[in-house]
């Protein structure tokens, strides 16, 4: 089965270039392995500073960019599962009443049931540590 550009169970080609449809130039991570490195760097946070609104302001570009058009289909990208990292991680950062929003009207369930759980974990994208309830503690 072919899902975009990528055979099923391709997660990620991090060696291809960021799609500038998808990003905008000035993007901060300049790479796909640099987008899973901050991520992952990140997590290593206590949980409580992903409830804290200063690490808000820290992503504020982040949110805008989740929030600042229309849905991105991640099979059309060179990383899908970077896309719904990103997506996943917005929401951890969110309050909990823009979580809900959030969880209510983007398909991220649905998209990670379409790949292969196996791949996700050989990939080192941290999607499943952050769908932990207590993120940074592990």
């Amino acid at each position: 089965v072919v899902l975009g550009p990528f055979r099923q169970g391709l997660v990620c080609n991090e060696t291809a270039p960021l799609d500038r449809r998808v990003f905008p130039e000035n993007w901060p991570w300049r790479t796909w392995s640099a987008i899973r490195r901050q991520l992952v760097e990140t997590l290593r946070h206590p949980a409580d500073y992903f409830r804290q609104l200063s690490s808000r302001r820290t992503f504020l570009w982040l949110f805008k960019w989740f929030s600042g058009g229309p849905p991105i289909d991640i099979w059309r990208t060179s990383c899908p599962i970077a896309i719904l990292s990103l997506r996943v991680f917005t929401v951890l950062l969110s309050n909990d009443a823009d979580r809900c929003i959030q969880l209510r009207d983007a398909s991220l369930g649905v998209e990670l049931l379409h790949m292969h759980f196996a791949d996700i974990i050989a990939s080192g994208w941290p999607i499943f540590h952050m769908l932990v309830p207590n993120p940074g503690n592990g």
